[in-house]
């Protein structure tokens, strides 16, 4: 999970473009803040506290108080991160999203399966059909690994960690193992801790540049990485202080 640090740059106006004394200076672009590490910082603490509860942190059962993080927070912010990180983070969004839509009785998906908010009474059938939900989503969250060998070591160890929580939730909802239901909660956390760290990074790097105080995040050269370019790390026509778009 890495952060698009670009400009937008002004485009012209009137039929003529820029009027004669107006200088290139005056019109370079408009430096926008990435949205990396909003998107990272949401997706992780939403899942932070979700693996919490899933482990039954301090005796917590019931975890139906994450729906409201999983909108507005793991949903609604990611998703927005999304409009200037495509893909991920929208649909990482989206995710959040449409999971929380499931425990909203208004939406009657669980009614539809005989299960109460909270999931308790849920038949084989809606096992079975969560099971398939978190297949579709290990399929989607591998093949952005796969792609991720072309940004840094930080993103690729937060999509194998996720990876693995996804892939533990379909052994769940399959076999019905509690075991592997902690192991899910695990890798949740680590997903977290390391989404953290990725995203304080790229948000010290944003603000102060090759200049101020960085941690290192390992960029990788395979894959046409853009850091294998040249030595700065940066991609051809890249401005310094910028970021190539990556995952």
């Amino acid at each position: 999970m890495s952060a698009i640090n670009g400009a937008n740059t002004k485009g012209r106006f009137g039929r003529g473009g820029y009027a004669g004394n107006d200088t290139g200076a005056g019109y370079g672009g408009t430096r926008i803040s990435p949205a990396g590490p909003l998107g990272t910082f949401a997706f992780s603490a939403t899942l932070f506290i979700f693996s919490l509860y899933i482990a039954t942190a301090r005796g917590i059962n019931t975890s139906n108080l994450v729906i409201g993080m999983a909108l507005f927070v793991g949903g609604l912010v990611t998703l927005l991160a999304g409009m200037w990180e495509f893909p991920l983070f929208t649909l990482y969004g989206a995710f959040w999203l449409s999971y929380a839509v499931i425990f909203i009785p208004a939406s009657g998906i669980l009614a539809a399966y005989g299960a109460s908010s909270s999931g308790n009474g849920a038949g084989t059938e809606f096992v079975n059909a969560l099971g398939i939900y978190w297949m579709t989503w290990f399929a989607i969250t591998f093949l952005i690994f796969i792609a991720s060998f072309r940004t840094h070591l930080g993103s690729v160890a937060s999509l194998h960690s996720c990876g693995c929580s996804i892939s533990s939730w379909v052994s769940t909802s399959f076999t019905g193992n509690r075991g592997v239901l902690h192991a899910a909660a695990a890798w949740g956390i680590i997903t977290s801790i390391i989404g953290w760290y990725v995203a304080l990074t790229e948000l010290l790097s944003a603000e102060h540049g090759s200049n101020g105080f960085g941690l290192p995040l390992g960029h990788m050269g395979g894959l046409g990485s853009p850091y294998s370019r040249n030595n700065a790390g940066l991609a051809p026509g890249t401005a310094a202080g910028t970021a190539p778009a990556t995952v």
